[in-house]
């Protein structure tokens, strides 16, 4: 029996930076599934999609042989007993947790337990064990930022981009269109370290406000992004698009080239297909993301 059951849950219209995840985090490519079993642990707290990791302590077929597994099993202290209900399958109710409670020797600790024991089921049958690991939601977290634009990225598109970067091996980060600090947010609660600016001071101070609020700290400048010269691991260009963003092809090249020079990868977010901006480098990812009144086209390149 493997010791790990992964447990994620997502909008079928982030399925794709779901995929992403999977991939960058988890080593899946191309997966799917909401649920997957593994012998090795890597932990979720900071994921997008991510739900519990379950120790498998137990496993049946069926409630009534996953019972009879239970008393061999060693008392568990200052324990709380709950439950996780996993994609499409029927609810994994309290009322099926409370089935097991005459099989286990349990010790309860509701309000401060030391662990927490879940039941759950997945289309092979049911399981019961130790939550080692979730997901903080910190990107959900972050939408309560205090100030902030109607063109702003979601923050579950930043969090899957700078994810990918940071479980790429980058540790620093440049955001050279800062706008409210959406990209400097996730980054900064990964731990990286951190430049913004932007050539609207208002949006300098708006970026500190909310990095403020949620207690991060990032180096910030006003200053265009055409004639920032630090280096660091990465770099985001997030540049203006939409019906009432004018675009200034020239000036988007003198960023692109610029960023390149000073970072192992750029990504750079446009309102539309631009791939003969970066015929000078390799494009290692692209996608697009539909949104309301733009789609989102996402170039992450590097040096050829």
């Amino acid at each position: 029996m493997h010791k790990y059951l992964y447990t994620f849950r997502y909008h079928h219209e982030d399925t794709l930076l779901y995929k992403h995840e999977l991939n960058y985090v988890f080593s899946k490519p191309n997966f799917e599934e909401r649920t997957f079993l593994s012998d090795d642990f890597t932990p979720m707290e900071n994921t997008c999609f991510g739900e519990v990791i379950l120790e498998i302590l137990a496993f049946g077929k069926t409630l009534d042989d996953l019972k009879k597994l239970l008393p061999a099993l060693p008392t568990f202290e200052d324990a709380k007993l709950d439950t996780v209900s996993l994609g499409y399958m029927p609810k994994c109710s309290f009322n099926d947790a409370m089935k097991l409670l005459p099989y286990l020797k349990f010790h309860v600790n509701m309000k401060n337990p030391k662990n927490i024991y879940l039941l759950t089921r997945t289309e092979k049958g049911w399981y019961f064990g130790r939550k080692a690991s979730e997901s903080k939601k910190l990107w959900n977290m972050h939408r309560a930022k205090p100030q902030t634009m109607s063109s702003a990225i979601p923050h579950i598109l930043a969090r899957t981009i700078v994810e990918m970067l940071k479980h790429s091996g980058h540790n620093s980060l440049i955001d050279y269109c800062c706008g409210s600090g959406t990209f400097l947010l996730e980054a900064c609660s990964y731990g990286m370290e951190t430049y913004g600016l932007d050539l609207n001071e208002n949006m300098v101070s708006m970026t500190q406000n909310n990095l403020n609020h949620f207690g991060y700290r990032s180096q910030l400048r006003t200053h265009n992004a055409a004639e920032f010269h630090k280096n660091a691991d990465c770099g985001i260009v997030d540049f203006p698009y939409g019906f009432h963003c004018t675009r200034d092809e020239e000036a988007e090249k003198e960023i692109i080239q610029n960023a390149m020079k000073h970072v192992k990868t750029g990504v750079f977010i446009c309102g539309s297909q631009c791939d003969e901006l970066f015929q000078n480098y390799r494009i290692s990812e692209y996608f697009k993301i539909p949104a309301v009144n733009v789609t989102r086209h996402i170039y992450f390149c590097v040096a050829k």
